[in-house]
């Protein structure tokens, strides 16, 4: 007997049903539902939808079981299967640079998800594991899915890695340049600040979950760095050991005075980058910076940069 068959005999036994008026209730033979409870017949999906009503089974649970669906857990499975990987190498598969410190699914959620023991994957380890297969982060959307459909928008059918933290850093800017342009009227200030609380939550969770994936067991922000408002600023550098600079994946903060109230808005990734590589950071980078193994002196550096004016200058002009 398979799962199936167990599910409706079970169902049946609990109703006080005989297979003979299950058979007359749905006008099929006896005989053929002694089949499907034995593991016999996989019935289509007309048949188990009238299972579904009188046994008072949820139809949803006898597609999966019938094999007509796919939970995310099998679709996750027949891919590795396809792949000839195991658990393990799996894991090593979803390893993943591009959010600067490595992230990865371990074994133990792979083996949650393939069980359908964890169903509410975070768009991060959709994405690892879409990078993986090679297939388009939409294959994991199975209707057993439980991840929020909001976490899912304008994610589903791109290749391109999910972002949500930079970008909803880049709304609550936006936000606090409204707030600068709504001098007079508090209640839209206080209603723009609700909404910048909202986000502000919402990026912790996003936050919590990229820093649940830690290969190196870093945290890629902090969530008291990841708060927006009635919050310190965090610097635009961070200083390492050997006097060398690198781009913070934490974000700067603009002072905001209003009425008396201190707020701090992050200033956008996109407005951090570019001053960040700005070539003029080259007087600030550490003394090991060469050129074909000669050391370049702070003059030297002035040197470069001012021909590299002269050049965009030149551009400028023609």
């Amino acid at each position: 007997m398979n799962e199936l068959g167990l599910i409706l005999r079970d169902a049946r036994k609990r109703l006080s049903l005989t297979t003979s008026q299950v058979a007359e209730m749905t006008e099929l033979s006896q005989g053929y539902i002694s089949h499907i409870e034995n593991g016999r017949k996989i019935p289509a999906h007309d048949v188990l939808q009238k299972l579904s009503k009188i046994l008072e089974v949820p139809l949803m649970d006898l597609l999966i079981k019938a094999g007509h669906i796919k939970t995310l857990g099998q679709t996750i499975k027949e891919l590795r299967e396809d792949k000839g990987w195991t658990l393990e190498e799996l894991e090593r598969e979803t390893l993943n640079f591009e959010y600067g410190e490595p992230i990865f699914i371990n074994k133990n959620t792979l083996s949650k998800l393939e069980n359908d023991e964890y169903k509410t994957p975070s768009v991060f380890e959709i994405y690892l594991l879409a990078k993986a297969f090679g297939v388009y982060p939409w294959t994991f959307s199975t209707l057993d899915l439980q991840t929020p459909k909001a976490d899912l928008v304008d994610f589903l059918d791109s290749t391109n890695k999910p972002d949500p933290i930079s970008l909803m850093d880049n709304v609550i800017s936006m936000l606090f340049e409204r707030l600068d342009s709504k001098e007079d009227v508090w209640e839209d200030k206080n209603e723009i600040l609700s909404q910048i609380q909202d986000i502000e939550n919402n990026k912790k969770r996003y936050v919590r979950q990229l820093n649940n994936l830690s290969a190196s067991g870093k945290s890629f922000i902090n969530e008291t760095e990841a708060r927006i408002v009635n919050a310190e600023g965090s610097n635009k550098y961070e200083l390492q050991q050997d006097d060398e600079y690198r781009f913070s994946f934490t974000t700067p903060s603009k002072k905001r005075d209003l009425n008396g109230k201190i707020y701090y808005a992050p200033t956008s990734r996109k407005e951090l980058e570019l001053s960040f590589f700005d070539v003029e950071n080259l007087l600030y980078l550490d003394k090991k910076v060469n050129y074909k193994g000669a050391i370049l002196s702070k003059e030297q550096k002035k040197l470069i940069l001012s021909k590299v004016a002269e050049i965009m200058n030149h551009q400028k002009e023609n």
